[in-house]
């Protein structure tokens, strides 16, 4: 019989199988095992302005807030400080954008923390829009860069409980005339080479003022209308820099925080009933268009699929 082969019996009947060379006991190995690190937070986008008076939206937001309690606030047409000291009922700290206090950025510090303050966000416009200023409403001209620079609301933020990053924006595309997509698609862009740039996933919240903009690479979740809305303008915006090492899960939805009258069973009936107990009648009827926005939740989950090394005693098997 040739060496390395043995007659055995494993099967019921005579058979042959391969004799395995021994195996060194005393060898150390090295396999690789897969890390799964899971963080869950929610984010609520929303655009609080509107055309109303501001006594019935300074009401709601709060009461909004307080019931859904996010995590992370991406807030775009911010009318004053006065409504975000209303929704800091959870001592939410506040991040601006650069020279306009419009888009807002509100994080639980108890949840979440600075990562690297000292060092800014390159937004990389410059890399993405080439062209001088465009045609905007009013007739005035404003280059992309300064629409963006000074518009968009950015921080790095560390989870603390998994100690991972993730980096946020806010943003309300100020265009409604002219190339209004094609800023819309920059910004899907500019999400994207952030992303890149700082190995980090970043999750934004806009209100882009159009719908059929080209999103390229960047995930914009689907999600249904409230039927206050006849059409898509706010939308989360979601980019992993290592696609099968970090991904997203969750869903997004659009909150129906305005019921019709006389809707008990509608989730913000008990708000409702709750605002008409303490303010006056006038105020509360008109809350519904104070705003022509609905909020947008999102139940972010981000996975995160890492290899780690271990080494493996053999003898021990």
């Amino acid at each position: 019989m040739a060496e390395g082969w043995a007659w055995g019996d494993a099967f019921g009947t005579g058979a042959l199988i391969a004799a395995l060379p021994p195996v060194d006991r005393k060898e150390e190995d090295e396999e690789k095992q897969l890390k799964v690190i899971k963080l869950e937070i929610t984010v609520l986008s929303w655009n609080i302005n509107g055309p109303g008076k501001a006594e019935p939206r300074n009401l709601l937001v709060p009461a909004v807030v307080r019931k859904e309690n996010p995590d992370v606030l991406l807030l775009q047409e911010v009318p004053s400080d006065k409504i975000i000291r209303l929704c800091n009922s959870r001592t939410y700290c506040s991040v601006t954008a650069g020279k306009s206090s419009e888009a807002r950025i509100l994080y639980d510090p108890i949840l979440l923390e600075v990562l690297e303050p000292e060092r800014a966000v390159d937004l990389h416009v410059a890399e993405v829009f080439a062209k001088e200023g465009r045609e905007m409403r009013g007739g005035q001209k404003l280059g992309e860069e300064e629409l963006f620079r000074d518009r968009v609301a950015v921080v790095r933020l560390r989870h603390r409980p998994t100690g991972k990053g993730i980096v946020f924006l806010s943003f309300h595309n100020i265009r409604t005339s002219g190339d209004v997509k094609g800023t819309a698609t920059g910004f899907c862009e500019i999400v994207q080479r952030i992303a890149e740039h700082e190995k980090l996933p970043v999750v934004a919240g806009a209100d882009l003022n159009c719908n059929g903009f080209e999103s390229g690479k960047t995930w914009v979740p689907e999600y249904e209308l409230t039927n206050r809305r006849r059409s898509k303008v706010d939308f989360f915006l979601q980019y992993s820099p290592f696609p099968g090492v970090v991904s997203f899960e969750g869903s997004v939805s659009a909150l129906h925080v305005f019921p019709e009258d006389g809707d008990e069973t509608h989730p913000y009936h008990t708000v409702m009933r709750d605002l008409r107990r303490g303010h006056p009648e006038h105020l509360v009827a008109h809350y519904s268009s104070s705003l022509d926005h609905d909020p947008l939740y999102d139940r972010l989950r981000v996975k995160w699929i890492e290899s780690e090394e271990v080494e493996v005693d053999l003898e021990s098997k």
